[in-house]
């Protein structure tokens, strides 16, 4: 069974961490030969992700991808190569509400992930931590607006409305493309709200079980190798 739609998609949109990569994060070789043969086709390349700008920005450098990038969950999108940015929220009110959690959960760390130096958006905290205990802290807090999105990687704490499909949106009107022949490849929650709205997706191998029900199809093959598969069958559809 293919993994491509049956159309020619006009853009292929990827999550990173679980995607192109393996649970400790290395990346894909194979998904990268994938991506880049895409865009020697003129299939452009997003790359969206929960992480932080500067390192899905340093990837799609390093792999040659042309789409803007798609960061902190879709609350920060950037198409340097057209001097756009824009940003969808502040994330000071998740700061504020990882303080807020500090005194209510013992041990955990409102500073979070190392990476949040960087973020401008949301505030994310450790992957040990339970993350329904704290959504159902949360709803009945001073913060009861914020989303809580466990990847498996963090846990994100976001405005509501900010997710992968809000980002998704405004880089289809920078790029002029039609939501409906965009490909969506991903692994993890923060990735169904893009899922239900383009065209085709594809759930890897290693998917979250929600996400690979939500899914037009889900691979058989893990993480990055199921990215190689999907380009290559788009690619034999040409």
């Amino acid at each position: 069974m293919t993994l491509a739609p049956a159309w020619l998609p006009s853009a292929l949109v990827s999550d990173i961490d679980g995607t192109l990569t393996d649970r400790h994060k290395i990346l894909d070789i194979d998904a990268v030969t994938g991506l880049r043969a895409l865009e020697a086709t003129n299939i452009p390349v997003i790359l969206a992700t929960g992480s932080v700008t500067p390192t899905a920005q340093s990837l799609a450098q390093f792999i040659g991808t042309t789409g803007p990038v798609i960061s902190e969950g879709g609350g920060v999108i950037w198409w340097p190569q057209h001097g756009l940015e824009e940003r969808l929220a502040d994330g000071g009110r998740a700061r504020q509400a990882a303080n807020w959690l500090a005194e209510k959960i013992p041990g955990l760390d409102p500073s979070g992930i190392d990476s949040n130096r960087w973020r401008t958006t949301e505030w994310c905290l450790k992957a040990h931590h339970d993350a329904e205990v704290v959504g159902n802290l949360l709803k009945d807090s001073p913060y009861s607006e914020l989303v809580v999105v466990a990847t498996g990687f963090a846990i994100h704490l976001a405005e509501p409305g900010i997710d992968k499909w809000a980002g998704l949106k405004v880089a289809a009107e920078w790029m002029k493309i039609n939501l409906d022949h965009i490909v969506a490849v991903g692994d993890a929650m923060n990735d169904l709200p893009m899922f239900e709205h383009v065209g085709w997706s594809v759930a890897v191998g290693g998917a979250f079980e929600q996400v690979r029900d939500a899914a037009s199809v889900a691979a058989s093959e893990q993480r990055g190798q199921a990215v190689s598969r999907l380009c290559a069958d788009i690619l034999m559809s040409m």
